[in-house]
Parts: structure tokens; sequence; C-alpha cells
């Protein structure tokens, strides 16, 4: 039950950031009481406080993402279950992958585009999949 609510998240993250583009700068969030913004200069100056955690947990939270939405491709995985929840040595090298992409400034749309190209669409979980090809119309 956990990995399927894992799943529907990772999902629900993806399409939203597939909606968002991965430029933080366009997008708006409510958090809680008040409205929080990425700072960035829109033209005009801005009185609205920046929630800390947008800057601080934007790439562990986008490679928490890309975990899930790839399925336990490495050898020494399973399948059936997402690149998060394997930790073989293979798995290993592929997520320091993606966290080396993610440090690098690449955000979840670039990472998503590299691993498509590095690995092929069979990589990606069938919902992420059904999210791409919406996206990209393949």
């Amino acid at each position: 039950m956990t990995n399927i609510l894992l799943t529907v998240i990772a999902a629900l993250l993806l399409v939203l950031v597939i909606q968002n583009g991965s430029n933080s700068s366009r997008s708006m969030m409510s958090i809680s009481s008040g409205s929080y913004h990425d700072g960035s200069d829109r033209g005009a100056a801005s009185s609205e406080p920046v929630h800390p955690s947008l800057k601080e947990n934007a790439a562990p939270m986008a490679q928490t993402m890309v975990y899930q939405a790839l399925v336990g491709f490495p050898e020494g995985c399973d399948r059936s279950r997402t690149l998060a929840e394997c930790n073989s040595a293979e798995a290993e090298i592929v997520k320091k992958d993606i966290d080396s992409m993610a440090v690098g400034g690449k955000g979840p749309r670039q990472i998503f585009d590299a691993v498509i190209e590095k690995y092929g669409m069979e990589a990606l979980t069938a919902q992420a999949q059904s999210i791409r090809r919406m996206r990209t119309g393949k």
C-alpha cells in the first residue's frame, strides 16, 4: 500500500513539475497561512517573504521525485519497484549520476531528459512514461 501511495505522490509531483517547468522562478506557492515565492525579481520589488525551505529542499525533493519516477532498472534491482527502493551498487551509481546533475543545477525536466537519453523510456515508471508522452506528444 505504501509503494502505491508513494508512486501516486511521485506521479502527482511529476505532473506539477511538468506543468510548471524546471524554472522555479515561474512558480508561486501558497504554504500554510502565507504566500511565498522563490525570491526572483519579476521587475518589481516584492515585500513577500521567501519561504526558506524552497531553496534548501529543492534539490533533494527533485532527486527524490526522480528516483520515485524511475523503475528499478539497474542490475540487482526489482523492476516492479522504483529506483528509490533499490540499493544495489548499480542503482547507487545511477543515483549519484542524478545527484550530480541536480547539484550541477539541472532541474527535474532536464534530469529526466538526460535519463531518457542515457537509459531509454523504459527506465521510467508507467505513470512517468504516460506523463512524458502527454508533455512531449510522443
